[in-house]
């Protein structure tokens, strides 16, 4: 017998040779077809282990709602475990929120490999990462396990890297940064999740865009189940309403739950 482990919701094989990507970014589970099932439940090759021990329910909430069919159970454990730092700064007592860069100076751009990098979302994202890792003083975590800032490009995370090299000339964080593909199998209590994606950009990067075989829904599944008890998204509403509206880009979707169920700051 075979079994095998794992979650097709969750992000593909990164395959850089153009001879194999055929073969090599195809997931087992895309393989055998279980995936293209609609009720994917009923196949009678798979077993769903449906219960969650490591979100706060309320970030659990969107993904078991619009990636998980409503399967997703919460284990008793997580309805206050993580409540010690979700009630501390910054957004104290919530879980899911959203910082709205909509009217703010547009700082987006790309680099000679057109990874986007977008420096004001990069300055705030560092900033409420020190916050939320000062806030987290006192309580029995590990330091890497506080905070972490995750993006969709390369690009940002340099930038953001060197701001993070930069404070470390003259204080310590353990506050880290790097690609969702990256982070994908690490969790942080807090996670910042910088969207980069905004004016004058006319057109979104495929990364964010181009959904070939479910990959945005994946990144942002992986993008938001990282946290444990506090996620903290940074995105212009207004050019993701403008590129996204009435369609069924996931990150479109997370955006218009926080609005309507958690809390938003705007610039304002």
């Amino acid at each position: 017998k075979f079994i095998c482990v794992g979650d097709f919701r969750q992000l593909a094989p990164i395959v850089q040779s153009e001879k194999a990507k055929n073969v090599l970014q195809s997931d087992i589970f895309s393989f055998l077809n279980i995936c293209k099932y609609s009720e994917i439940h009923n196949h009678p090759w798979l077993v769903m282990l449906n219960e969650q021990r490591r979100m706060h329910p309320n970030i659990s909430k969107f993904s078991n709602q619009h990636i998980y069919k409503g399967l997703l159970k919460n284990h008793s454990s997580v309805l206050s475990k993580w409540n010690s730092v979700t009630a501390r700064e910054p957004l104290s007592d919530k879980a899911m929120n959203l910082i709205d860069l909509a009217g703010t100076f547009c700082a987006a751009s790309k680099n000679a490999d057109n990874s986007r990098f977008n420096i004001l979302s990069a300055v705030l994202s560092f900033a409420i990462a020190l916050k939320s890792e000062e806030a987290q003083k006192g309580l029995q975590f590990k330091e890497e396990e506080k905070v972490g800032i995750i993006t969709p490009y390369a690009a940002q995370t340099r930038l953001i890297g060197a701001l993070i090299q930069d404070y470390r000339q003259k204080d310590t964080t353990a506050v880290s940064c790097a690609t969702v593909h990256q982070f994908q199998g690490s969790e942080r209590n807090v996670v910042i999740f910088d969207a980069v994606e905004s004016y004058p950009f006319v057109k979104p990067g495929w990364l964010v865009a181009k959904n070939e075989n479910g990959s945005v829904m994946r990144l942002i599944n992986v993008a938001l189940t990282r946290a444990r008890c506090k996620f903290i998204t940074l995105a212009n509403t207004r050019f993701w309403y403008n590129k996204f509206h009435e369609t069924q880009n996931t990150y479109f979707k997370l955006l218009e739950h926080i609005k309507t169920n958690d809390t938003v700051v705007s610039m304002k």
